[in-house]
């Protein structure tokens, strides 16, 4: 598993980024928002978030709820962070999620 690239987005230009192993699964908010539909704003809004250690949090001197851009090798995203109270340092977690709009 290649290491996967996340940035504050705003930054993107001027930061080097941190490399993690990207964790991917389903939350159980995530399912809840999917009983209430796709369309919904719980879903969308648990499937537009990325779960980051919060060492690495410092490290990429972001704070949570702040925008970042997860890039891997089939493209970017922007999600929101939060601090990861399962994740150890220099891995990160987002939810599955249905293809939104990307950046390259």
């Amino acid at each position: 598993m290649s290491p996967q690239k996340i940035e504050q987005e705003r930054d993107m230009r001027n930061e080097a980024g941190l490399s993690v192993t990207l964790l991917t699964g389903r939350t159980i908010e995530q399912g809840v928002g999917k009983e209430r539909g796709k369309a919904s704003k719980e879903y969308a809004e648990s499937v537009a978030v990325c779960f980051i250690d919060p060492q690495d949090m410092k490290k990429l001197k972001v704070k949570e709820g702040a925008n970042v851009a997860v890039s891997t090798s089939q493209g970017s995203v922007i999600l929101k962070s939060e601090i990861s109270q399962r994740s150890s340092s220099w891995h990160s977690f987002c939810s599955l999620r249905p293809v939104g709009k990307r950046h390259r």
